[in-house]
């Protein structure tokens, strides 16, 4: 197959969330099986978690790069191109080693139906997993940061032989998948400990904390937790935080904004402190390096997009407004659970803007009401569509929780049409677009096309 006919397929395959699929960790083994076990030719660094998970793994990837090592980057969703899941020193995998590698995976998945191995084909991500480890072989990778795709104890990167654990903060997300409760689902995140292997746990809920430390006393897993450092204002949306390195204090601006990167810097200190505990040579600069120059995509980043003359057809047709020769500001951030609006909401209470205006989509299954009212009281109104995605929410369904808000609401079929309606805005207002990653990768996309620079 080429890198065409590669994403075809995997579309083919109906998404990473079906619903009523059956997980386990035996079709991913047989696939790997007759792969030749690429999943044990490198030690792995293995992230899970409900938020945080994605700067946490940024930090550590960066951070061993700067140590001198050759590293793989796993993670998951990707915003633009699914490429960004799969990545050795930085780079996306290209297109043709993309292309080359699935055709292997997806004949190794046919031939183990045909042989009665497994009962259905490998599914999207079992298959992304199958190539990303596979490529990570080929490259001779030294370490691999590997970022949990949904849950821990099922899920197809729970085959990869960790030499340090981390569990970020744990709240309510994938409800339907993982469990009701956050019992429920600290117990599907703390599936991915091992016996013997160090373990750092992120600040959690006493609830989380307590279902992690039991599964961690069952194994014999040492475990840290890192509780969240104080942080103070840098500018920017950035804060300095002080973290521990060695029993010493290094105090660090971290690339990434938020206050709640803090505690996801921390956390990321922590395990590269252990891995230095197990023989890696990382020295105070690397982590340095990894915590100023780590790059999250999509996670309070912030863009300037002109609106000048050439922009007329961008500006809502309807109003007949004149365009306007300024700059609008966008905020993009995949906020798609509550824990995430609620960290949201926190950064729009300490920035230093007026309330923005919020370009707002969201899946169907993802909890649309408590995340929109959670974020309502710091924005000034309300755009609804809808992202490019089959399960995504209409703004007809989502109308229904937006209404009681007291919020000027209105609605585009689909974000292009939203950016028309907040070209049409007063010059001085900021705007955010949230409530899913799908639609977060469909603004970089637009912005970087249409003029739009990031800051």
């Amino acid at each position: 197959m080429d890198y065409s006919a590669s994403l075809h397929y995997l579309e083919s395959l109906g998404g990473e969330l079906r619903p009523r699929a059956k997980y386990d960790l035996n079709q991913v083994r047989a696939l790997l099986a007759a792969l030749g076990s690429p999943e044990r030719r490198f030690p792995a660094l293995h992230i899970a978690g409900t938020n945080g998970k994605g700067s946490t793994a940024a930090y550590c990837e960066r951070g061993l790069r700067a140590a001198g090592y050759r590293t793989g980057l796993f993670t998951s969703p990707h915003l633009e191109r699914v490429n960004e899941r799969i990545q050795v020193t930085g780079r996306p995998i290209p297109d043709h080693e993309f292309a080359r590698h699935c055709t292997t995976v997806v004949e190794a998945g046919q031939s183990l139906v045909e042989q009665g191995v497994l009962p259905q084909l490998p599914s999207y991500f079992e298959t992304l997993t199958g190539l990303g480890f596979l490529y990570f072989a080929a490259q001779k990778i030294e370490i691999g940061v590997i970022e949990v795709g949904l849950g821990g104890r099922l899920d197809a990167t729970n085959t990869v032989l960790p030499i340090v654990s981390v569990i970020t903060p744990v709240g309510l997300d994938h409800e339907q998948y993982l469990g009701p409760t956050i019992e429920a689902i600290a117990a599907e995140k703390a599936g991915i400990l091992r016996p013997g292997v160090p373990c750092i746990l992120a600040q959690q809920t006493e609830t989380a904390a307590k279902v992690i430390r039991q599964k961690a006393l069952e194994l014999g897993t040492p475990s840290q937790e890192i509780v969240r450092p104080l942080a103070s204002p840098a500018g920017g949306g950035r804060y300095q935080v002080t973290l521990q390195w060695k029993g010493e204090p290094i105090t660090v601006v971290p690339a990434l904004r938020g206050r709640h990167q803090a505690l996801n810097a921390a956390v990321a200190a922590a395990a590269l402190e252990e891995l230095t505990r197990q023989g890696l040579a990382i020295s105070p600069e690397a982590l340095l390096t990894g915590m100023t120059e780590a790059e999250w995509p999509g996670r309070l980043e912030c863009w300037q997009w002109p609106v000048s003359v050439a922009d007329a057809t961008r500006v809502d047709v309807a109003s007949k407004a004149a365009p306007v020769i300024s700059s609008r500001t966008f905020w993009l951030d995949g906020a798609h659970n509550p824990a995430a609006a609620q960290t949201l909401a926190d950064f729009l209470a300490e920035a230093a803007m007026p309330p923005p205006g919020l370009i707002f989509g969201c899946m169907r299954d993802k909890s649309a009401a408590e995340i929109i009212s959670i974020l309502a009281p710091r924005i000034s109104s309300l755009i609804l569509t809808t992202p490019q995605n089959p399960r995504a929410a209409t703004p007809d369904q989502l109308w229904a929780f937006a209404r009681p808000l007291g919020l000027d609401v209105q609605s585009a079929p689909d974000f292009p049409d939203a950016m028309r309606l907040a070209a049409a805005t007063p010059a001085g207002l900021p705007w955010l677009v949230s409530g899913s990653l799908f639609l977060v990768g469909e603004a970089r996309s637009w912005l970087a096309t249409q003029g739009g620079r990031r800051v």
